[in-house]
């Protein structure tokens, strides 16, 4: 639809002599985009997560990394979608499948957007592993586990865990 134009809206173009007048080029129009609607309100989601420790936290979403057994792997920390190991270890965008440690502190990692070191720092993934690990055991338990008794065995010690914290 074309409006009544005043002088000062127009100006004139000289091409090839002939004289055409240009409208000004209208702004565009800004529209609100409504954000996605959630199957469950984000309250509700937030209030059940805040409640639980972050460890919780982080052993939970390990605990759903390696529940899919295309996310879990054996004899490596992270693996990319063709099998290899990750440069990147956990860390690594192209990491897809992890082992029970490493879909800890990927999980940790996706919670708090930090890297922790491994075996170095006093953090939420390190507290989880040691929450999996039996007392008197180093973290080789939880490795000689995934690599040797399967996925099955380390989802039932991240389940037994889980539930432990839960009845608390």
């Amino acid at each position: 639809m074309l409006k009544d134009t005043t002088k000062e809206d127009t100006a004139l173009v000289t091409l090839s002599g002939e004289v055409f007048s240009v409208l000004p080029v209208p702004a565009p129009r800004l529209t609100r985009v409504a954000p996605p609607k959630l199957l469950v309100p984000a309250r509700v989601k937030r209030t059940k997560l805040a409640a639980k420790s972050l460890v919780y936290q982080v052993l939970k979403g390990a605990r759903d990394i390696i529940a899919d057994p295309k996310r879990w792997t054996k004899h490596a920390f992270a693996r990319d979608a063709h099998g290899r190991t990750t440069s990147g270890g956990v860390y690594d965008d192209n990491a897809t499948s992890f082992c029970a440690i490493g879909a800890i502190y990927r999980s940790a990692f996706n919670l708090t957007g930090q890297q922790p070191i491994y075996q170095t720092e006093d953090n939420a993934a390190r507290q989880a592993v040691r929450l999996v690990t039996p007392a008197g055991r180093s973290d080789d338990y939880l490795i000689h586990m995934n690599d040797m008794a399967g996925r099955d065995a380390v989802l039932a010690i991240f389940d037994a865990r889980l539930e432990k914290i839960n009845a608390a």
